[in-house]
Protein backbone atom coordinates (compact mmCIF):
# COMPACT_ATOMS: atom_id res chain seq x y z
CA UNK A 1 0.00 0.00 0.00
CA UNK A 2 1.37 3.50 -0.86
CA UNK A 3 1.95 6.00 1.56
CA UNK A 4 -0.85 8.09 0.09
CA UNK A 5 -3.03 4.99 0.21
CA UNK A 6 -2.32 4.39 3.85
CA UNK A 7 -3.13 8.23 4.54
CA UNK A 8 -6.66 7.88 2.82
CA UNK A 9 -7.50 4.94 4.66
CA UNK A 10 -6.17 6.65 8.19
CA UNK A 11 -8.23 9.68 6.93
CA UNK A 12 -11.41 8.15 6.13
CA UNK A 13 -12.15 5.58 9.15
CA UNK A 14 -13.60 8.67 11.04
CA UNK A 15 -16.22 8.88 8.58
CA UNK A 16 -16.59 5.28 6.89
CA UNK A 17 -19.77 4.19 9.34
CA UNK A 18 -21.55 7.69 8.35
CA UNK A 19 -21.65 6.79 4.93
CA UNK A 20 -22.10 3.46 5.14
CA UNK A 21 -25.16 2.00 3.03
CA UNK A 22 -27.57 -0.20 5.25
CA UNK A 23 -28.06 -2.66 2.45
CA UNK A 24 -29.49 -6.31 2.57
CA UNK A 25 -25.72 -7.54 3.50
CA UNK A 26 -27.20 -8.63 7.25
CA UNK A 27 -24.89 -9.90 10.15
CA UNK A 28 -25.85 -13.20 12.18
CA UNK A 29 -27.50 -12.63 15.76
CA UNK A 30 -25.46 -14.20 18.41
CA UNK A 31 -28.69 -16.62 19.64
CA UNK A 32 -31.31 -18.49 18.30
CA UNK A 33 -34.72 -16.71 17.35
CA UNK A 34 -38.10 -16.91 18.24
CA UNK A 35 -39.99 -20.10 16.74
CA UNK A 36 -43.19 -18.26 16.02
CA UNK A 37 -44.23 -15.31 13.42
CA UNK A 38 -44.20 -12.05 13.23
CA UNK A 39 -47.82 -10.10 13.15
CA UNK A 40 -47.05 -6.47 11.86
CA UNK A 41 -49.80 -3.46 12.09
CA UNK A 42 -51.47 -3.16 8.69
CA UNK A 43 -50.82 0.66 8.86
CA UNK A 44 -47.11 2.21 7.98
CA UNK A 45 -44.45 2.29 10.72
CA UNK A 46 -41.66 5.38 11.40
CA UNK A 47 -38.10 3.25 11.48
CA UNK A 48 -34.98 5.49 12.73
CA UNK A 49 -31.35 4.63 13.05
CA UNK A 50 -29.21 7.34 15.34
CA UNK A 51 -25.43 6.61 14.68
CA UNK A 52 -23.17 8.36 16.84
CA UNK A 53 -19.12 7.78 16.80
CA UNK A 54 -16.54 9.64 18.76
CA UNK A 55 -13.67 10.87 16.78
CA UNK A 56 -9.86 10.88 18.41
CA UNK A 57 -10.62 14.31 19.86
CA UNK A 58 -13.74 13.96 21.79
CA UNK A 59 -15.56 15.50 18.96
CA UNK A 60 -18.94 13.91 18.23
CA UNK A 61 -20.63 12.74 14.33
CA UNK A 62 -24.44 12.26 14.68
CA UNK A 63 -26.65 11.33 11.87
CA UNK A 64 -30.37 10.45 12.71
CA UNK A 65 -32.12 8.71 9.67
CA UNK A 66 -36.28 8.43 10.02
CA UNK A 67 -38.20 5.97 7.41
CA UNK A 68 -42.18 5.70 6.47
CA UNK A 69 -42.15 1.30 5.89
CA UNK A 70 -44.99 -1.05 5.85
CA UNK A 71 -45.10 -4.55 6.12
CA UNK A 72 -46.26 -6.59 3.86
CA UNK A 73 -47.11 -10.63 4.03
CA UNK A 74 -45.45 -12.43 1.71
CA UNK A 75 -45.25 -16.51 0.41
CA UNK A 76 -42.17 -17.21 2.89
CA UNK A 77 -42.52 -14.03 5.36
CA UNK A 78 -42.74 -10.33 4.79
CA UNK A 79 -41.54 -7.91 2.25
CA UNK A 80 -40.64 -4.18 3.97
CA UNK A 81 -40.67 -1.19 1.79
CA UNK A 82 -40.07 2.13 3.27
CA UNK A 83 -38.54 5.48 2.03
CA UNK A 84 -36.79 8.52 4.05
CA UNK A 85 -38.58 10.95 5.79
CA UNK A 86 -36.19 12.75 7.26
CA UNK A 87 -32.77 13.56 8.70
CA UNK A 88 -31.12 15.25 11.10
CA UNK A 89 -27.05 15.78 11.61
CA UNK A 90 -24.62 16.83 13.44
CA UNK A 91 -21.21 16.92 13.35
CA UNK A 92 -18.09 19.34 14.34
CA UNK A 93 -17.74 22.70 12.58
CA UNK A 94 -14.41 21.82 10.65
CA UNK A 95 -16.57 19.32 8.87
CA UNK A 96 -19.55 21.14 8.03
CA UNK A 97 -19.03 20.37 4.10
CA UNK A 98 -19.36 16.78 5.18
CA UNK A 99 -22.30 17.36 7.04
CA UNK A 100 -23.87 19.55 4.48
CA UNK A 101 -23.83 16.81 1.77
CA UNK A 102 -25.13 14.51 4.49
CA UNK A 103 -28.29 16.49 5.21
CA UNK A 104 -28.40 16.72 1.21
CA UNK A 105 -28.00 12.00 1.01
CA UNK A 106 -31.33 10.21 0.54
CA UNK A 107 -30.46 6.80 1.89
CA UNK A 108 -31.85 4.14 -1.02
CA UNK A 109 -29.89 1.20 0.40
CA UNK A 110 -32.04 -0.50 3.09
CA UNK A 111 -35.50 -1.03 1.73
CA UNK A 112 -36.98 -3.16 0.45
CA UNK A 113 -35.95 -5.95 3.04
CA UNK A 114 -37.28 -9.57 2.68
CA UNK A 115 -37.79 -10.89 6.65
CA UNK A 116 -38.67 -14.65 7.11
CA UNK A 117 -41.85 -15.56 9.21
CA UNK A 118 -39.76 -15.03 12.31
CA UNK A 119 -38.87 -11.29 11.02
CA UNK A 120 -35.37 -12.12 10.33
CA UNK A 121 -33.50 -10.61 7.64
CA UNK A 122 -33.63 -13.15 4.87
CA UNK A 123 -31.80 -11.15 1.80
CA UNK A 124 -27.87 -11.44 2.22
CA UNK A 125 -27.42 -14.54 4.60
CA UNK A 126 -26.26 -18.31 4.34
CA UNK A 127 -26.96 -21.23 6.48
CA UNK A 128 -23.46 -20.78 7.76
CA UNK A 129 -23.90 -16.95 8.84
CA UNK A 130 -21.15 -16.13 11.47
CA UNK A 131 -21.55 -13.33 14.51
CA UNK A 132 -20.69 -10.19 12.71
CA UNK A 133 -17.60 -9.68 14.94
CA UNK A 134 -16.03 -12.67 13.25
CA UNK A 135 -17.15 -10.84 9.86
CA UNK A 136 -15.60 -7.93 10.38
CA UNK A 137 -12.13 -9.49 11.83
CA UNK A 138 -12.02 -11.52 8.37
CA UNK A 139 -12.13 -8.15 6.90
CA UNK A 140 -9.03 -7.18 9.47
CA UNK A 141 -6.92 -10.18 7.88
CA UNK A 142 -7.74 -9.48 4.96
CA UNK A 143 -6.50 -5.86 5.39
CA UNK A 144 -3.55 -6.67 7.06
CA UNK A 145 -2.35 -9.47 4.36
CA UNK A 146 -2.54 -6.26 1.62
CA UNK A 147 -0.24 -4.13 3.51
CA UNK A 148 3.35 -3.89 2.54
CA UNK A 149 6.28 -5.04 4.51
CA UNK A 150 7.94 -2.10 5.17
CA UNK A 151 11.40 -1.46 6.86
CA UNK A 152 9.50 0.95 8.70
CA UNK A 153 7.52 -1.04 11.54
CA UNK A 154 6.30 2.52 13.37
CA UNK A 155 4.27 2.78 10.43
CA UNK A 156 3.34 -1.02 9.91
CA UNK A 157 2.19 -0.59 13.26
CA UNK A 158 -0.15 2.44 12.28
CA UNK A 159 -1.73 0.23 9.30
CA UNK A 160 -2.23 -2.39 11.91
CA UNK A 161 -3.88 -0.16 14.25
CA UNK A 162 -6.44 1.05 11.29
CA UNK A 163 -7.40 -1.84 10.12
CA UNK A 164 -8.40 -3.11 13.73
CA UNK A 165 -10.11 0.32 14.19
CA UNK A 166 -11.80 -0.52 10.78
CA UNK A 167 -13.15 -3.85 11.97
CA UNK A 168 -15.92 -1.51 13.97
CA UNK A 169 -16.78 0.16 10.62
CA UNK A 170 -17.43 -3.32 9.17
CA UNK A 171 -19.75 -4.07 11.58
CA UNK A 172 -22.16 -1.34 11.32
CA UNK A 173 -22.49 -1.30 7.82
CA UNK A 174 -24.60 -4.13 8.09
CA UNK A 175 -28.02 -4.72 9.70
CA UNK A 176 -28.35 -7.01 12.48
CA UNK A 177 -30.06 -9.95 11.13
CA UNK A 178 -32.65 -9.82 13.96
CA UNK A 179 -33.40 -6.33 14.51
CA UNK A 180 -36.85 -6.10 13.81
CA UNK A 181 -37.67 -9.04 15.48
CA UNK A 182 -34.82 -9.19 18.33
CA UNK A 183 -33.61 -12.78 19.43
CA UNK A 184 -32.84 -12.05 22.80
CA UNK A 185 -32.85 -8.79 24.33
CA UNK A 186 -29.03 -8.45 25.13
CA UNK A 187 -25.64 -9.95 24.21
CA UNK A 188 -22.18 -9.13 24.18
CA UNK A 189 -18.89 -10.52 21.87
CA UNK A 190 -15.35 -9.58 22.19
CA UNK A 191 -11.86 -10.73 20.56
CA UNK A 192 -8.48 -9.55 21.28
CA UNK A 193 -5.70 -9.20 18.64
CA UNK A 194 -1.96 -9.11 19.48
CA UNK A 195 -0.15 -6.07 17.83
CA UNK A 196 3.09 -7.27 16.19
CA UNK A 197 5.39 -4.51 18.67
CA UNK A 198 3.41 -6.17 21.45
CA UNK A 199 0.13 -5.42 23.57
CA UNK A 200 -2.89 -6.40 22.08
CA UNK A 201 -6.28 -4.75 20.44
CA UNK A 202 -9.90 -5.33 21.51
CA UNK A 203 -13.65 -4.66 19.38
CA UNK A 204 -15.76 -5.26 21.17
CA UNK A 205 -19.87 -5.99 20.23
CA UNK A 206 -23.08 -5.03 22.57
CA UNK A 207 -26.37 -5.33 21.19
CA UNK A 208 -29.74 -4.49 23.31
CA UNK A 209 -33.53 -4.17 22.58
CA UNK A 210 -37.07 -4.59 23.56
CA UNK A 211 -40.02 -5.79 21.79
CA UNK A 212 -43.50 -5.31 21.40
CA UNK A 213 -45.41 -8.71 22.98
CA UNK A 214 -48.29 -7.62 20.49
CA UNK A 215 -46.71 -7.64 17.59
CA UNK A 216 -43.46 -9.47 17.78
CA UNK A 217 -41.27 -6.59 16.49
CA UNK A 218 -38.17 -4.53 17.73
CA UNK A 219 -39.86 -1.42 19.52
CA UNK A 220 -36.10 0.22 20.06
CA UNK A 221 -32.77 -1.60 19.87
CA UNK A 222 -29.43 -0.20 20.72
CA UNK A 223 -25.72 -1.51 18.98
CA UNK A 224 -22.11 -0.34 20.63
CA UNK A 225 -18.98 -1.29 18.93
CA UNK A 226 -15.63 -0.59 21.16
CA UNK A 227 -12.27 -1.04 19.34
CA UNK A 228 -9.80 -0.37 21.74
CA UNK A 229 -5.52 -0.30 21.71
CA UNK A 230 -3.55 1.05 24.52
CA UNK A 231 -4.95 4.22 25.07
CA UNK A 232 -6.70 4.60 21.98
CA UNK A 233 -10.05 4.05 21.85
CA UNK A 234 -13.38 4.52 19.66
CA UNK A 235 -16.92 3.96 20.28
CA UNK A 236 -19.58 3.68 17.63
CA UNK A 237 -23.28 4.02 19.15
CA UNK A 238 -26.63 3.03 16.79
CA UNK A 239 -30.14 3.47 18.20
CA UNK A 240 -32.89 2.07 16.43
CA UNK A 241 -36.69 2.50 17.21
CA UNK A 242 -39.82 1.45 15.49
CA UNK A 243 -43.06 3.02 16.29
Amino acid sequence: MSTLGRRRMLAGLALLPVFASQGTLAQAPGAPGPSGSIAPPPLPMVYSRRLERTLVDDARIVVERRFAIRFTPAATGFMVDGEQIGVAVDMPDHLEALARLERERVETGIFPLELDQRGWIRSGLSADAVPEIDEALRYVEATLASIERSADEQQRLRDFIAAIHEAGSTIISSLPVDLFAPADSDRSDQRSIALPAGGQGLVQTHFSARRDPATGLMQTARREVITTIAQDQRRTTELFTLV
